[in-house]
């Protein structure tokens, strides 16, 4: 025990990262002689400790999410990390920032938090203790030096960097802002990182996801813990997303049924790719970091509501109000486009519905229907590709039905303003016609057969006046016309006026076909009847997030409309041999 007693207690301090070596391991290198090799061991593990602490940027330990956190980032321009409470969101925010800083001399970097008295106190803190040791003591002791490939590095405790920005002696730079600032504090940036820490209101993140993020390649992070459910950013990200990974929440909840729609029983979303291109959402799940509280965050949530363990414990927002839709499922009901292609090779019937909007794009969607009843929304315009969202997320704090109520987005306003002659254009050329030039004529021997053509009767039979007479919209389609050389520039098109009834028939009819039994296995004897393909990204969004709350004016009804036309009218399989092109469809 003399030998024990010999080393120095300050070489036994404990570390969730790296452990002591056990009693009995302790006791068999004391009596193998090996003392002196165990306590250099155990000095150059303190040294290791302190470096860890001393420059957390260079050795700082990394758990498997923030691992993870850095190949969503290399693949993804946006990433919200959402998770359970003191499991290192923030500190890896701040972590990778600095670091891109460091590597690229010269970044503009932005930092935001709710006010500027929370971003003294918690957000420059942090940032100032992943410097570079010498940088940081620099910024401590105040000293500055100004001018052309200078530093401007002067931090007090309490409150934070000096003018609320500093430039590191490589050029780099950051700018702290907070969110009771007017949101025009971004105009003129070109940023090369921005961290919205917790609450981020929408206007800020839409303001630099339209206007800046053009300008290059801009790495957007947002560090949120859902405490106050689902708010429109977080909304924003989770409309339209998909789950690609998910980890066991054993033993804080059930193993033995499904937690998370899409997810196997008792796991909890690890993983997602982001509703929007080129944006990720990624849960820091409990427990996974070992400097966190995971033990003390389990005992209090002993007994605790699901809803409550699911955001404590694994960041998982709980949604104010379910979506009309409850079966729809990212993994059961949306297809790849390839796979639609296959299908497609094989007998089916189409359909297109159209939603005329007066001042707005129309939305316009195709339909294909096999002969064993699966109805397939295959095309939908504008596609989000290229037009972007048809519906934004709620306005903040918005009351009422507003709270619910998506806004209209840009692709209901981008290139808006066609003509019939147009509007029969891209129809045509979406279904495969091609304009004959020589022959002044359109060209449709390769095109598809389209079994009907359904309109809003609503905006369908509404005449418009004109300079002899009333006119509506389903007679200009089913007119000719002509350029000025004679030639039949818009076709005659046959368009119906699809059958009106309630908003709430029409959702339900939808419901029906999307209804499977969720707790057997997807086979041919039980699958739904209702498919979207992948890039249907506006009508799967409105799939997910609709709820009935937003009333008329809610933007995610719009492309549900012309679902409802559709299935309200019955729009089904026809045997080829049954088929008989109505004019316009063919011609």
């Amino acid at each position: 025990m003399s030998e024990l007693d010999a080393i120095p207690k300050e070489l036994l301090q404990p570390d969730p990262v790296l452990p002591l070596p056990t009693r009995a391991q302790v006791l068999g290198a004391v009596q193998a002689g090996k003392t002196a090799e165990l306590i250099e061991w155990l000095q150059k593990r303190v040294e290791s400790i302190a470096l860890r602490l001393a420059d957390p940027l260079n050795y700082g330990f990394e758990p498997q999410a923030y691992l993870d956190a850095r190949k969503l980032i290399e693949e993804n321009d946006e990433l919200l990390l959402m998770g359970a409470n003191r499991e290192g969101k923030t500190n890896f925010a701040g972590k990778f920032s600095v670091e891109l800083q460091v590597k690229k001399p010269g970044a503009l970097c932005a930092f935001f938090h709710s006010s500027e008295r929370s971003s003294e106190l918690q957000q420059q803190p942090l940032i100032l203790s992943m410097f570079p040791p010498a940088w940081r003591h620099q910024a401590l002791k105040a000293k500055r030096a100004a001018g052309k490939g200078g530093s401007y590095l002067s931090f007090t405790p309490g409150t934070g960097f000096t003018g609320a920005q500093y430039i590191l002696p490589n050029g780099s730079t950051g700018l702290f802002f907070n969110y009771k600032q007017d949101v025009t504090v971004m105009e003129g940036y070109e940023f090369d990182l921005v961290w919205f820490d917790e609450l981020v209101p929408l206007a800020f993140q839409e303001a630099l996801r339209f206007r800046l993020s053009r300008n290059k390649r801009l790495i957007v992070l947002d560090t949120f813990t859902p405490v106050r459910g689902v708010t429109p950013v977080v909304m924003s990200f989770l409309a339209g997303a998909k789950i690609v990974e998910t980890r066991s929440a054993a033993p804080l909840l059930p193993a033995d049924r499904v937690l998370v729609k899409d997810c196997p029983p008792g796991h909890m979303p690890y993983i997602m790719r982001g509703g929007r291109e080129r944006s990720a959402v990624l849960f820091f799940h409990n427990g996974m970091n070992p400097f966190g509280a995971g033990q003390a965050v389990r005992q209090k949530l002993v007994g605790a509501p699901e809803g409550v363990v699911k955001m404590r414990a694994f960041g998982w927002p709980d949604r104010q109000i379910n979506g009309v839709f409850a079966k729809f499922s990212m993994n059961v009901h949306v297809i790849t486009r390839a796979r639609f292609e296959e299908l497609a090779t094989g007998p089916g019937t189409y359909y297109v519905v159209t939603d005329p909007r007066p001042g707005k794009n129309w939305f316009i969607k195709r339909y294909f229907v096999t002969p064993e009843g699966w109805a397939i929304v295959c095309w939908e315009w504008p596609d989000k590709k290229r037009h972007e969202e048809w519906a934004l997320p709620p306005k903040d704090a918005a009351e009422g039905t507003q709270k619910f109520c998506w806004r209209p987005g840009p692709a209901q306003f981008i290139e808006a303003g066609r003509g019939i002659v147009a509007y029969k254009k891209l129809v045509l050329e979406s279904e495969g016609w091609k304009w004959d030039d020589a022959a002044g004529r359109w060209d449709g021997t390769n095109a598809l057969k389209i079994e009907r053509r359904l309109i809003d009767p609503r905006m369908g039979g509404v005449e418009i006046p004109s300079e002899e007479e009333g006119t509506s919209l389903i007679a200009m389609m089913e007119e000719e016309q002509k350029d000025s050389q004679g030639r039949v520039i818009g076709p005659s098109m046959t368009w119906e006026a699809a059958p009106g009834g309630s908003v709430a028939d029409r959702i339900e009819m939808i419901a029906s076909l999307m209804d499977y039994d969720e707790r057997a296995p997807v086979s041919v004897l039980n699958c739904p009847k209702w498919y979207a393909v992948e890039d249907c990204e506006q009508s799967i969004k409105s799939y997910q997030e609709y709820t009935g709350a937003g009333g008329e004016k809610d933007a995610l009804k719009d492309p549900m409309d012309c679902d409802g036309y559709f299935v309200k009218d019955d729009c089904g399989y026809v045997a080829p041999q049954a088929m008989k092109i109505r004019r316009g469809g063919y011609y």
